[in-house]
């Protein structure tokens, strides 16, 4: 295998960053201080070849377009801190976000990494990812009883490995991780070597296993929604048209996982009890999907006292209870949840101009990405999950949102495609 330090072309700053990007796949299980230094220490690099960004923006139009809503996206989290109320909270909701705001310094270092850098980064992700599922997959087998009842009464599954990762985000990172691998399976298998190869199979197949037996629900829709997508695009755009008559039979796949996991039947059970109690309009409470959908109308709601510049980063909090009681909620003070919704969220945080600005985010990313597979099918499992969960109020779905949204933006550069 070639050294993936012996690259003439890089600076010993981005060797530095590549290192960095493994340990931040670790860190994301692990440790939050490492997390933050292994974030930090790879927006330096990008800081240190800023010149490097107009050569990247003058190379596609639609990035120096993607570069102005950034900016745009900044000014406005700076309004929205000034704003708040409550200002310590402000900050560190702005500081929490400060590594999304700052991306087009993150795809400076991108844009230096070989393709041999960026298939490792994604097996040590890969890798990171399966320890911690497997971990907890296992104590699941062992206490099965206690776990079932927690998932029959809406509760969280825990995550047993390094700090204790939030279950809704750890299902985020795994459908990213089971993309990745089957990426790194059918499109990179000519650039790994043969023990590599059997080694990420083995990892994909136990990590899609985990997704299922943790059956968070936002990654689980996230990763089929986008694995759909990827495959009918790569189909249509490969030529293969005539294998679309296949297409039905992945929905083969869900249904025997289905079938093959307790835990799965346990949370499909306790989703169909929940749409009855939404479509019933019955007691919420100890609902998770109904909480979402009271906490949607509270958000909803309190965005139409203040739908221009929103009510500030550090008074949403705040400003949810006050709307829950003035709208004489029946859910209990412990159920009564924050948006949930990451678009919400932003345009209760900064207005809704903020939100339409995060959503073209999104639409330039993906108009980047749009023939690189891997990079689009990561765009749709975030672009999913942030319906479901508010992504940017948790350190490590933030520093995952930023790495990998970006991760495939320059794949054309980089050699072995």
């Amino acid at each position: 295998m070639q050294n993936p330090f012996l690259d003439n072309k890089q600076g010993i700053e981005i060797q530095i960053a590549f290192v960095l990007s493994c340990l931040l796949m670790a860190a994301f299980f692990v440790s939050p201080a490492l997390m933050s230094i292994s974030m930090g220490g790879i927006l330096l690099v990008g800081i240190i070849h800023v010149k490097s960004l107009s050569e990247i923006i003058k190379s596609d139009k639609r990035l120096k377009i993607l570069t102005l809503l950034f900016i745009l996206f900044l000014v406005f989290h700076l309004f929205g801190l000034f704003l708040s109320d409550n200002f310590q909270e402000g900050q560190r909701k702005f500081f929490l976000k400060l590594p999304f705001l700052l991306s087009p310094f993150i795809w400076i270092v991108f844009f230096k990494f070989n393709k041999l850098q960026q298939n490792i980064i994604l097996i040590c992700f890969i890798f990171f990812t399966y320890l911690t599922g497997t971990i907890s997959t296992l104590i699941y087998f062992q206490n099965q009883d206690y776990f079932d009842a927690l998932i029959r009464a809406a509760k969280p599954m825990p995550i047993y490995f390094g700090y204790g990762i939030y279950h809704i985000q750890f299902s985020v990172l795994n459908a990213i991780a089971c993309l990745s691998g089957l990426y790194l399976l059918v499109f990179q298998k000519a650039n790994i070597q043969k023990f590599v190869f059997f080694a990420v199979l083995v990892f994909t197949v136990i990590n899609i296993t985990n997704l299922h037996v943790l059956s968070a629900r936002t990654g689980l829709l996230a990763f089929y929604v986008a694995v759909f997508i990827f495959v009918l695009m790569y189909l249509k755009n490969e030529g293969k048209a005539k294998y679309l008559k296949f297409f039905p039979l992945l929905i083969l796949f869900p249904i025997i996982a289905y079938f093959l996991s307790d835990s799965l039947q346990n949370r499909m059970a306790n989703s169909l009890e929940d749409w009855d109690t939404i479509v019933h309009s019955k007691d919420a409470n100890d609902k998770s999907v109904a909480m979402r959908v009271q906490a949607w109308k509270n958000g909803f709601a309190l965005l139409q006292e203040h739908p221009i510049k929103g009510i500030g980063l550090g008074d949403v909090d705040t400003e949810m209870q006050r709307k829950y009681i003035e709208r004489k909620t029946n859910l209990l003070e412990q159920n009564r949840k924050n948006p949930h919704n990451q678009f919400l969220e932003t345009a209760l945080q900064v207005g809704v101009v903020g939100a339409l600005i995060l959503f073209l985010i999104f639409v330039f990313y993906a108009l980047v990405q749009q023939k690189r597979y891997i990079g689009f099918g990561i765009l749709i499992i975030l672009f999913v999950s942030m319906f479901f969960e508010s992504l940017f109020e948790r350190q490590v779905s933030v520093m995952a949102m930023t790495y990998f949204m970006a991760f495939f933006l320059f794949e054309h550069n980089n050699k072995g495609e």
